[in-house]
């Protein structure tokens, strides 16, 4: 069975989103039940981890609460936390759950709030308030990502759009143009920094268990600004399973590759299903797949990852860009060079040299030119503005639609 994993993936989403509607869970524990009955493979697959789904997705409705825990990802002044503890007003109480908390500064990887809320149906499902951050028993991996972060911060005030691409923050002209996804740390940013790392690698060792795992180094220190984002993390982990397969030498199916990376996310979290930027992601990773099962053409992979991640697009953003797949062709190609600028340029702040970073950044303006005027020209082209109803509509019909093309390729992939 090609797509196990995937299989897994998709239930256990399917789960967590029937728990986060507000169905009871004992209505979804006849499913498992009934999975002894079923003969097919993938159906009870399905009908045994929606209901793991579910019961991993079970959370507290804890409000006005100190808590500590420690942050797992940080971008500009808002970070991801994953909680640890809560003071129930008698001792310190272990939970499940992750939060989001806006902060002024880093000083460490570990936080403590004084209040902690619940956010029914969304991700991060906590809201924390009024949290300082602070350096205790930290590993050298925790203070390597701090430094990062408050490099990433120092350096997000040099305006260049490379520098907006390496940390993850998109400029208005692109939000307005449909493209900010290229903006976005994702799985093609990731991709890049790997394939870029490990040709030069490759330069100088041949040794593939020296070049696999300094590259995958090398590229999670690149995705680190970013977050990391849950896109760039689904792409690292594919890398690594990627890597791992290579080195041992012993083939792995790509859809169980993509599947392994989404089980392992929604094992640590399942309400990441919430999250636009994890569906938009291994949406569009499913059907660039697909889309190489049939045909080898360059131009096939975009459209396909493109109409793939549409759904999640307008369900979240309630917003169709006309233009967005040729603004994307036109403007995708010119993104490594940017990103092999810019990563070159971080990793030389890494390691002390700050001067000749921000010269590197303040020389791009002339090449920076066709990517401002490709943006400028796409942001004044027209757009849609849906209403909540009829996104929700159409992004129902999409997935339907998807759904039975992933259907009727899946006695090939099955």
């Amino acid at each position: 069975m090609n797509a196990f994993f995937l299989i897994i993936a998709l239930s256990i989403g399917a789960g967590a989103l029937l728990k986060a509607s507000g169905i009871p869970f004992y209505f979804i524990l006849p499913i498992m039940a009934a999975s002894i009955l079923i003969k097919r493979r993938e159906i009870a697959l399905i009908a045994l981890f929606i209901p793991v789904g579910a019961f991993l997705s079970l959370r507290e409705n804890l409000q006005g609460l100190e808590c500590v825990g420690k942050i797992s990802s940080s971008r500009n002044d808002t970070a991801v936390v994953r909680i640890q503890s809560v003071w129930n007003g008698k001792e310190w109480q272990k939970i499940t759950g992750n939060g989001i908390a806006k902060l002024r500064r880093i000083e460490g990887s570990k936080i403590y709030c004084k209040k902690i809320y619940f956010r029914p149906q969304k991700y991060p499902e906590f809201f924390l308030k009024d949290c300082v951050t602070f350096p205790l028993k930290e590993s050298l991996f925790d203070r390597l990502k701090v430094k990062i972060w408050k490099l990433s911060k120092k350096m997000s005030a040099n305006r260049s759009l490379t520098m907006k691409m390496i940390i993850s923050s998109s400029p208005k002209e692109a939000q307005k143009s449909g493209i900010s996804h290229i903006f976005a740390v994702s799985g093609f940013h990731t991709a890049l920094y790997f394939s870029i790392v490990f040709t030069i690698i490759s330069g100088f060792s041949a040794n593939m268990w020296f070049s696999y795992p300094l590259s995958l180094f090398i590229t999670f220190l690149l995705i680190i600004p970013s977050g990391p984002s849950p896109s760039a993390l689904r792409a690292f982990i594919m890398l690594f399973l990627w890597s791992l397969s290579k080195l041992i030498d012993y083939p792995v199916s790509k859809y169980n590759i993509l599947g392994l990376s989404a089980t392992i996310s929604l094992f640590q979290n399942p309400l990441q299903i919430l999250s636009p930027s994890f569906l938009m992601s291994h949406a569009g990773t499913l059907g660039i797949l697909l889309s190489l099962e049939k045909s080898r053409n360059w131009w096939e992979p975009p459209i396909w990852a493109y109409l793939f991640s549409l759904p999640f697009s307008i369900l979240f953003f309630r917003k169709v860009h006309l233009f967005a797949i040729v603004a994307s062709f036109l403007i995708t190609p010119l993104t490594p060079i940017y990103l092999l600028a810019g990563s070159s340029a971080l990793l030389l702040a890494l390691v002390g040299f700050s001067k000749l970073c921000i010269f590197i950044l303040n020389s791009l303006t002339l090449i920076e030119l066709p990517l401002k005027t490709l943006l400028t020209w796409f942001s004044t082209l027209p757009s849609i503005n849906l209403s909540p109803l009829s996104s929700f509509v159409l992004s129902f019909i999409m997935i339907c639609l998807i759904s039975a093309v992933w259907w009727k390729r899946s006695s090939e992939i099955l």
